[in-house]
């Protein structure tokens, strides 16, 4: 059986539909944990608080994206959006800004960074 690998990633915007795919830098790093802290209480006694939930982000680098596709990721910020790529994850999240790096080779593309957070639920008004 042959196997297709694709070097891109897919991110969709969930409320229109629309598409951008770029090629992405191998080293995406997760951070994959659960979010709690731990309270001091009378007597020095100390417990921990843990919340319900995993929180699980990623930092992407798309590379040699077109001036276009940097528009549409831009307008994207704040709204949910589906992450997929080559290893076969799928993340619905959101993202609040983005690095961009003028591309030196090419003054038509950028590289552009993000961390997108996994949500599982979201408590926005829609607009």
């Amino acid at each position: 059986m042959a196997t297709l690998i694709l070097p891109y990633v897919f991110i969709n915007n969930m409320a229109s539909g629309e598409l951008v795919s770029a090629r992405a830098e191998p080293d995406r790093r997760g951070v994959v944990g659960r979010d709690g802290e731990v309270r001091t209480y009378g007597e020095g006694r100390r417990r921990a608080v843990s919340q319900v939930g995993r929180i699980e982000d990623l930092t992407v680098r798309l590379v040699q994206v077109p001036g276009s596709s940097k528009a549409l990721l831009e307008e994207w910020e704040g709204e949910h959006v589906m992450y997929r790529d080559d290893r076969g994850r799928r993340i619905v999240g959101v993202y609040w800004q983005l690095d961009d790096r003028e591309y030196i080779a090419d003054k038509q593309r950028y590289n552009v960074g993000f961390v997108l957070h996994a949500v599982t639920w979201s408590e926005a008004v829609p607009a």
